[in-house]
């Protein structure tokens, strides 16, 4: 209905970001998705979809435990897969038009927190590796997941940048300069909580590493290989975590 009236206007084409879909449904498959897009392709700037990987909706909770685990990150990439694949086989790029880290506002001592940072990166990797084209980070001025956000409607107020903002930023220079992502993940580590990607540089052809270790109980040292180009190398990380307490948030 809005399509056709859009179209009546003449409004150009191919500048809609549309669906705008969420919370599937038992039809919403990637079959629904392919047909959906080839439909309205005409008028299809982008295909969106909304995803959150924990919430707090209706009086409910979540950890930052759960949100620095594998689940809010790679397999949030692999459910979304299909609905990338299904709108580019149409010549249309899928988006998140709205994520973040915690639906319904997000949530104290898990939105806010460092950890925060380890998991936008991660998440971000994760969805630039199955082609999403782009992400929006939900938030307003104030609320608690903002990656920046307003403490004071003073004129001049000095802004309250999150760790979210950080994440966000690390990301946008391990893929700077039109990288290409070398596989989905370019290393492995024991520990499912460490995550390695690699990049290559689009401009000067150098390769950036992203280790990311989100074990907040790890004990050891994390032992991370990576291939490029046919060499193996190996890049050995530890901390002693004996007698750490964490800083205040």
């Amino acid at each position: 209905m809005y399509a056709s009236a859009i179209q009546a206007s003449g409004f150009p084409p191919a500048k809609i970001q549309g669906a705008t879909f969420c919370c599937e449904q038992d039809k919403f498959d990637d079959g629904f998705v392919n047909d959906y897009v080839h439909r309205f392709k005409a008028v299809l700037g982008t295909n969106s979809y909304h995803r959150y990987p924990t919430a707090h909706c209706n009086g409910g909770s979540t950890t930052l435990a759960k949100l620095l685990s594998p689940e809010s990150s790679r397999d949030q990439a692999r459910y979304l897969s299909r609905f990338s694949i299904a709108s580019r086989q149409q010549g249309t790029p899928f988006v998140i038009g709205e994520s973040n880290s915690v639906a319904c506002g997000g949530q104290d001592e898990v939105s806010n927190v460092l950890g925060t940072s380890l998991w936008g990166m991660d998440y971000l990797m994760s969805l630039a590796s199955i082609n999403v084209t782009s992400m929006n980070f939900h938030g307003g001025p104030r609320g608690i997941y903002p990656p920046i956000a307003f403490n004071s409607t003073s004129a001049g107020s000095a802004p309250d940048v999150r760790p979210l903002y950080y994440g966000a930023l690390l990301f946008s220079e391990t893929v700077a300069n039109h990288s290409v992502l070398l596989g989905l993940e370019a290393g492995h580590s024991d520990n499912l909580q460490v995550r390695t990607w690699m990049a290559r540089d689009g401009i000067t052809g150098g390769l950036r590493l992203l280790v990311i270790h989100k074990d907040p109980n790890a004990t050891e040292a994390a032992l991370v290989g990576f291939t490029a180009d046919g060499a193996s190398s190996h890049v050995v990380a530890s901390v002693d975590a004996s007698g750490y307490t964490p800083p205040p948030c």
